[in-house]
């Protein structure tokens, strides 16, 4: 696996109350940390077991395997995680602008962990995984800015500042449209995420997630011009302008510059539009004060569905591997943010596409009057047509990830008798004793 270098940085620019990290006095220790870290874990390395076995531990596949195993802290840690990846994939989704997601995790042992699992462990097995040397760069980038958090809070820098980094989609320059597509960047919308980051003393810690459109009423992108005008107004200098210069630019910014947090970065995004905007999308207007309540209420409506579909998610990822597991994870967004969209007709249904628009319009439609059967119908044909964006991949359906489920006269995996089995185009999957087979 080739990994992508990160560029030899001079020391950033330093003011008292805004800095880049690049100008923390640790930084330089913590990429040279960074790169042992991932050429340890890529290599099988002795030196970083520990490294390896928890990046390991990150992936979907073993996420399953401690979801069934009889640890019942595993199976609930595990559980929690799926909720949480689930319901992440469908806001991408749902809500490319105009949401502020919140995640929490604690520090342990040098490292800040959710629900049992490493952060660092997470970015570093994507960027073991981006196959594309611009999606590796970034998965790279990303972990670097993990790694910041963690030693950000050993030198205590979160008494006083927020960490904050800004994520652009990349541009044609750096890859073809429809490989920048596959890695889940929507082209009709550009989206930008800001990110502000708090941990406490005792290290716990609150991540806050801003969606913007990066994208003009006219279809141009003017997402450079608002991450522009946010850097003038901070006086933040950058020696890389590219999307992924700006990622990796992350900065330290004193608290009291920020008194709306994240949402701060947000008006200012917008301010520099020059037009009317909110959340980036011009001619529209909302509240700031009030859209952080506005997004957990949504989250909130969600997760009262998640239980069950955990549990049909985890079944069908049984047996899966890296790969094939994050396209069950995106079939299962895909159709959970679809259900949402029938639910709450505030959510954009062109976020499925041209052809699923007409599909849940008719399905919102059918719904209304009462016509249920009819409504079912249209929403399994725009879970059909559906063409979706996520963080890490797009998602079309196609034959393989077809599924029937029936009824079988005998398992041919654990040859129990009359049992729910469930079937794509490539895999059997027993509903008794949870095992997966190829299809011959």
């Amino acid at each position: 696996m080739r990994l992508a270098q990160l560029e030899e940085v001079t020391p950033g620019w330093f003011q008292e109350d805004v800095y880049l990290a690049s100008a923390a006095e640790e930084d330089p220790n913590t990429r040279r940390e960074l790169m042992k870290v991932l050429g340890s874990i890529a290599t099988g390395g002795s030196i970083r077991q520990t490294e390896r076995a928890e990046a390991e531990r990150a992936s979907l596949p073993s996420v399953i395997e401690d979801y069934f195993s009889d640890d019942p802290e595993r199976a609930e840690a595990a559980a929690n995680r799926l909720a949480i990846d689930l319901k992440t994939n469908a806001f991408e989704i749902l809500m490319p602008s105009g949401h502020v997601s919140l995640s929490e995790s604690d520090y342990h042992n040098g490292s800040f962990y959710q629900n049992g699992y490493s952060q660092r462990a997470m970015y570093a097995h994507g960027a073991l995984h981006a196959k594309h040397l611009f999606e590796n760069r970034r998965r790279v980038t990303e972990t670097l800015n993990e790694m910041r958090v963690e030693k950000g809070f050993e030198a205590g820098r979160f008494k006083t500042h927020y960490l904050v980094e800004i994520s652009c989609a990349p541009g044609e320059d750096e890859a073809p449209i429809e490989v920048i597509k596959s890695y889940g960047y929507d082209a009709r919308t550009w989206k930008v995420m800001f990110r502000l980051i708090d941990v406490n003393d005792a290290g716990h810690r609150v991540t806050e997630s801003a969606s913007v459109n990066g994208v003009s009423r006219s279809g141009k992108r003017h997402d450079a011009k608002g991450v522009s005008h946010t850097h003038d107004e901070l006086e933040i200098q950058l020696e890389d302008n590219s999307p992924t210069g700006k990622l990796q630019g992350s900065a330290w910014i004193r608290k009291d510059r920020l008194k709306n947090r994240v949402v701060s970065f947000v008006r200012v995004f917008d301010e520099g539009l020059e037009l009317p905007a909110f959340f980036g999308n011009e001619g529209q207007t909302g509240n700031y004060d009030t859209i952080v309540q506005i997004s957990q209420d949504r989250e909130k409506q969600a997760e009262e569905e998640l239980e069950s579909r955990v549990h049909d998610l985890a079944l069908s990822l049984i047996g899966a591997d890296c790969e094939r597991a994050l396209k069950i994870m995106a079939r299962h967004a895909k159709d959970f943010a679809a259900d949402l969209c029938i639910i709450n007709t505030a959510y954009d249904a062109q976020q499925f596409g041209w052809v699923a628009v007409r599909d849940i319009e008719q399905a919102r439609y059918y719904a209304e009057i009462g016509e249920y059967e009819r409504a079912e119908l249209a929403l399994k044909s725009a879970k059909k047509n559906a063409i979706v964006f996520m963080c890490g991949m797009s998602y079309e359906e196609d034959d393989s990830d077809k599924e029937c489920v029936f009824e079988s006269g005998e398992c041919p995996l654990c040859l129990a008798k009359n049992v729910k089995t469930t079937r794509t185009a490539n895999w059997i999957t027993c509903g008794v004793c949870k095992k997966s087979k190829p299809v011959k």
